[in-house]
């Protein structure tokens, strides 16, 4: 298709409405110019329908371009997140292998640590043992110095008990002599005492009569006298008669006094020696009683001091067997402190392996690193449907002018629109 400058188009057209007018105003060509507008117009329709059509697709073509980009920027983006993601997690593998890593070598120096710690407690512990085995030891050993000690100062104390019993006894025998002897003497000293005591009531006696009997005598020499008197007097009759009758009265009452007295110093005389029979008897009796208490006595402390003897001797029995069954305690306490010497130092041992199997079980396994997972995929290319070109449409046709005019002018016109229409029909926009 041949290329025609446009304005050389426009010259033509121009050049025909000349010679059109030259000719006149003719219907025909009024026609014609409207065709000609409306070609025009529709060939303006035509181009502006073409570049929307094509800016639409270069348009559409940007939008998928630009959308291309941001799929693009967006798929890197998450592939990135993806990655670091990833990477995140990587990490944290590594962190938690190289954690486990750390804990299992702390468990492995913290078992060490607690295995010389087992051996040191341990050693501690049979140390602590032994100490005390020894001690026991020593205990034994001290108990059965002090039970030999009290056997031999029980043996002596009992040998100073007997001592003392038999000097006890003698002492018992001579103290009885002696107080036998003072019975004896008390005795005679009560017989001469009551001979005393008879003798004095005798003399007292005699001397009451001897007394009452001077009296007696003194009486009567003053009834003689009180009768002179009354005889002197010179009385007779009845006065002199009342007046002896009196003083004989007064004579009499007073010897019958003096006789009571006589009388009851003789009942009181043999009432006294009665009293002296008594008391001397009952003295008798109780030196008699004296006598057998002493006796009682001795023979007492005879058997008691027997009987001290031979507790003294049970004693010693019991002193001997005590000490023999305190030794065999002693020794039975000795071989059950080395059982139980033996029976520590196995629960040691023990112990020990407890704690050795504690300290294992508290040691962490050994790790291994978990797997790395596989790298995150890459996002697929998101593929877009590119726009269909705008399709060629077929350009405008100029419209026939069906107005008939003068053949010279229409030839002329008609040539020109031809010429024209070929003209603009090959022009390339």
């Amino acid at each position: 298709m041949a290329t025609v400058d446009p304005w050389t188009a426009v010259a033509v057209s121009t050049g025909l409405q000349l010679v059109g007018s030259l000719f006149g105003r003719d219907t025909r060509q009024d026609e014609q110019n409207n065709i000609n507008l409306k070609f025009e117009q529709d060939n303006e329709a035509y181009s502006f329908d073409r570049a929307v059509e094509w800016s639409t697709y270069y348009h559409t073509l940007e939008n998928q371009y630009v959308a291309d980009l941001n799929t693009q920027a967006q798929n890197a983006y998450k592939e990135q997140l993806a990655f670091n993601q990833w990477q995140d997690k990587e990490n944290m593998r590594l962190y938690s292998y190289a954690k486990e890593a750390e804990a299992y070598n702390a468990s492995v120096e913290s078992y060490y640590e607690q295995l010389d710690f087992n051996d040191i407690a341990e050693e501690l512990t049979i140390a602590d043992t032994e100490r005390a085995y020894q001690d026991k030891l020593l205990s034994i050993g001290f108990q059965n110095e002090e039970l030999l000690t009290k056997y031999y100062e029980g043996g002596k104390e009992l040998a100073l008990e007997t001592r003392g019993l038999t000097q006890g006894l003698k002492e018992a025998r001579k103290s009885s002599k002696l107080q036998i002897k003072e019975v004896g003497v008390n005795r005679e000293m009560d017989l001469l005492n009551d001979a005393l005591d008879k003798a004095g009531l005798r003399d007292g006696m005699a001397a009451t009569k001897a007394d009452a009997a001077f009296k007696v005598q003194g009486m009567r020499s003053e009834l003689l006298q009180k009768e002179g008197q009354i005889r002197n007097m010179g009385q007779v009759g009845r006065s002199a008669e009342k007046a002896m009758q009196a003083v004989l009265a007064n004579h009499g009452n007073a010897q019958m006094a003096l006789y009571n007295s006589v009388a009851n110093a003789e009942s009181k005389y043999s009432l006294d020696l009665q009293k002296l029979a008594g008391a001397l008897k009952n003295k008798t009796e109780m030196s008699q009683l004296q006598l057998d208490n002493i006796t009682n006595a001795l023979v007492n402390a005879e058997t008691q001091i027997g009987m001290s003897e031979e507790g003294t001797g049970l004693k010693f029995s019991s002193l001997q067997a005590g000490t023999e069954s305190g030794q065999r305690q002693l020794k039975q306490s000795l071989i059950s402190a080395g059982e139980q010497n033996l029976a520590d130092r196995n629960k040691i041992g023990m112990d020990r392996y407890q704690a050795d199997v504690q300290a294992s079980s508290r040691l962490k396994s050994r790790p291994s690193a978990p797997p790395q997972q596989k790298l995150p995929l890459l996002l697929p290319d998101t593929v877009y449907q590119k726009p269909m070109k705008p399709i060629d449409k077929p350009l405008p046709i100029r419209g026939l002018n069906n107005v008939h005019h003068t053949p010279f002018k229409d030839i002329i016109m008609s040539t020109a629109s031809q010429v024209t229409g070929a003209a603009l029909g090959d022009v390339q926009w």
